[in-house]
């Protein structure tokens, strides 16, 4: 490896592990809180088999290519989720915009993307490992076939990865195309022809890597070209509160994702219980759930306006002018998921259970502004405390 790789590798994964220690000790309460809510008691043969299912999942036969075509970009979609949110610290920060006016070969910023990546991807790779290990346990020697496909998945999820995170779109064909000749390797029982598509996506997911091309346009346009679309029908201050959020798509998505996957999966409960007594106190801690995630928005905002704060007060605003109009965007925000939560609710409850459980969840999601402006650095965890003390009186208004 050249030796300008080796140092740009260097100092991108300097500033990569600098931001995830500062990342870490903002927000400690939140691992804290994992490590404890982790089930104790299960076997790890049993966990470690858990864990290795959804390779398990993809590398089974006797599924159709569309099977397996879906669950490969259902694959790629939680990778992305998993790195989107790090994509700053990943592209090397404020180090980068001074090294892309350097002359450093374009060969070597692959390289050192692709490290970041890899690195990123730390935790994905552990499960990929474990996979292997359980598999071969569990059956015979991995084959080539098998370790070429593994190989194959890692290079088409990185290049998706790298995609979603430098904005070159011209990589999405091939690499839809990649997808397409993998899943169509896995779905055919003959191993001449499982080796031929096999290769084929292989082939095709490394050029997609190498192809040059520029990011989207869209990271180049002006203010006044931004205000088009969707930004010109809104008010100014809820048009600004769109651009925070559009200008942070993974945290964004990740947020809004998690909202939505808690409500779809209240809903599907409530039908597997025939909503029955056990739906409303299961819809009590998803509201709590998803308020906590929505809640994270708050911060989002804050710290977008804070450079602001000096021009601001020189302005006839107030105090209040941005944290009132937060608090209604993200209140807007929190009636998205209420419209699949309510429906059914209503068909099975009285009116008085799910209009005050609806108005409770709000109620939350406005209380939680509070912690960030009066616990510091315990937002997080003052936060938690609240939503747990407002499901514990929820469950009790509800059981009486």
């Amino acid at each position: 490896m050249p030796a300008i790789s080796r140092q740009l590798i260097r100092l991108r994964v300097a500033c990569y592990t600098r931001s995830t220690a500062q990342l870490t000790s903002r927000h400690w309460q939140w691992f804290a809180l994992a490590l404890l809510l982790a089930p104790a008691g299960i076997p790890i043969g049993a966990l470690l088999r858990a864990l290795a299912y959804p390779l398990d999942a993809l590398f089974a036969a006797g599924h159709g290519l569309s099977w397996y075509f879906v669950y490969l970009l259902t694959t790629q979609a939680l990778a992305l989720a998993w790195v989107l949110p790090q994509r700053r610290p990943i592209l090397g920060g404020a180090f980068m915009r001074y090294a892309d006016a350097l002359p450093i070969p374009r060969s070597a910023r692959l390289a050192a993307d692709l490290a970041l990546l890899l690195l990123a991807d730390s935790l994905l790779l552990g499960l990929l490992a474990n996979g292997i290990v359980v598999s071969a346990f569990a059956r015979a020697e991995p084959t080539a076939l098998g370790i070429v496909s593994l190989l194959a998945l890692l290079v088409l999820t990185l290049g998706f990865q790298l995609t979603a995170l430098d904005r070159r779109w011209a990589r999405l064909p091939l690499l839809a195309l990649a997808d397409s000749l993998f899943a169509v390797s896995l779905s055919t029982p003959s191993s001449h022809h499982a080796w031929a598509a096999l290769g084929a996506a292989l082939a095709t997911g490394l050029a997609a890597l190498r192809l040059r091309g520029h990011p989207s346009s869209a990271m180049r346009r002006t203010g006044t070209q931004r205000a088009s679309g969707i930004r010109a029908w809104l008010p100014s201050f809820v048009g600004i509160q769109y651009d925070i959020l559009k200008a942070r798509p993974g945290a964004t998505s990740l947020r809004l994702g998690l909202a939505a996957i808690l409500a779809a999966a209240t809903v599907r409960a409530g039908f597997f219980f025939e909503y029955d007594g056990r739906v409303l106190p299961l819809t009590i801690l998803a509201l709590a759930g998803i308020a906590l995630v929505l809640s994270g928005f708050y911060r989002t905002l804050r710290a977008a306006h804070a450079p602001m704060h000096a021009y601001l007060a020189a302005l006839p605003t107030g105090r209040r002018y941005w944290p009132l109009r937060d608090l209604l965007f993200v209140l807007i925000l929190g009636i998205a998921p209420l419209i699949p939560l309510l429906p059914p609710l209503g068909r099975h409850f009285p009116a008085t259970a799910w209009a005050g459980l609806a108005l409770a969840y709000l109620s939350l999601l406005a209380a939680l502004r509070l912690p960030l402006a009066i616990a510091g650095r315990q937002t997080a965890l003052a936060a938690l405390l609240l939503a747990g003390i407002w499901s514990g009186i929820a469950m009790a208004a509800v059981a009486r």
